[in-house]
């Protein structure tokens, strides 16, 4: 039980990180598209993929920060032994 718990919780950030690159691609992608052919991509499309990188990118972060201060805590402790 504990083994799946563990990959469980040290999973997550990595799909966060994958969350992030994948929305980062899209938005890329449409944005260039639009720029070699103006009108390809609705502003709709592009203000939803907009809002769902910055969704993504606020996810990935404070994921990210807490493996930090996770990572920060093991290290001090193992230091300060």
């Amino acid at each position: 039980m504990a083994l799946i718990i563990g990959i469980i919780f040290y999973s997550m950030p990595v799909v966060a990180v994958c969350l992030f690159v994948v929305s980062l691609v899209l938005f890329c992608v449409a944005k260039h598209d639009n720029k070699r052919r103006p009108g390809s991509v609705s502003a709709e499309t592009m203000s939803a993929r907009k809002t769902f990188l910055i969704v993504s990118s606020v996810i990935a972060g404070a994921m990210m920060l807490v493996v930090g201060v996770i990572v920060y805590l093991a290290y001090s402790i193992v230091v300060y032994m």
